[in-house]
């Protein structure tokens, strides 16, 4: 039996609900996992983040879940979402984390919009974090932002409403858009300088391909894997070599 333990972490207010799957080791490594747009950090059996963290753990390294704020069993409201409170929520995160006895290292994990916060918080704290991983992530949330594009969903970009309707079911505020299409995604994601895993699928009809090949052009010590018959919640034929190539990943000195 797995030793699991849920936490709630501050955050200007709010509480951020997360969970920890603690390694066997007495001391190792901890990996943060970042979920993306309108998820959560996984709840069932065969959830992404359910998989990843359980192979992760069989490795000796500590799993630190959680979900942003509005999203999932944390406090808010989805339609004050942007990626500078995500952002905020991230460091939060991070310096929990830091301050546990056990932790030796920092890894992050982030897939889709997650791997942008993820990326960006190591291009912050390039002291802190000793491993990145990003699975499909979602640069082109920048590019779609200038276009007045949401996941299939258009509204004027210079103009923008208050609040956008994504996808028929998520209620974005304005906000969410005229900063994604400012975010220095790739300068400050380059501020990181130690070791990266970029991932992506070519099936991706969600977030261009292209955009992982920036990110491991802006990584100083990065590799790139891209596979052709995965989409963009990583599920496909190759996902068991995928979730190999992570954990040969973590288990790098």
């Amino acid at each position: 039996m797995r030793n699991e333990m849920d936490v709630q972490i501050q955050r200007d207010g709010l509480n951020l609900y997360g969970r920890i799957i603690k390694s066997e080791h007495e001391e190792s490594a901890a990996m943060i996992m970042f979920h993306g747009f309108g998820g959560d950090s996984g709840y069932g059996e065969d959830d992404l983040f359910t998989m990843i963290a359980g192979k992760a753990v069989d490795c000796g390294v500590n799993v630190v879940r959680f979900d942003f704020s509005g999203c999932g069993r944390s406090e808010g409201r989805f339609e004050d979402m942007d990626l500078f409170r995500e952002m905020l929520d991230a460091v939060a995160v991070l310096k929990y984390v830091c301050g546990l006895s056990y932790v030796t290292d920092i890894y992050l994990l982030g897939h889709s919009m997650g791997g942008v916060v993820a990326g960006m918080l190591a291009g912050l704290y390039p002291d802190r974090v000793k491993k990145l991983i990003l699975l499909a992530p979602a640069a082109t949330l920048k590019t779609d932002a200038q276009q007045g594009i949401c996941m299939g969903t258009r509204y004027d970009t210079w103009n923008t409403p208050d609040v956008v309707l994504v996808d028929g079911q998520h209620p974005v505020g304005g906000h969410f858009f005229r900063i994604a299409k400012n975010l220095p995604i790739y300068e400050l994601t380059s501020k990181y300088t130690g070791k990266a895993l970029v991932i992506h699928g070519k099936a991706d009809v969600v977030v261009d391909y292209h955009a992982s090949v920036k990110y491991h052009e802006s990584l100083p010590d990065s590799r790139l894997l891209l596979y052709e018959k995965i989409d963009h919640g990583i599920g496909g034929e190759e996902q068991s070599a995928i979730f190999e190539e992570v954990v040969k990943f973590l288990e790098e000195a």
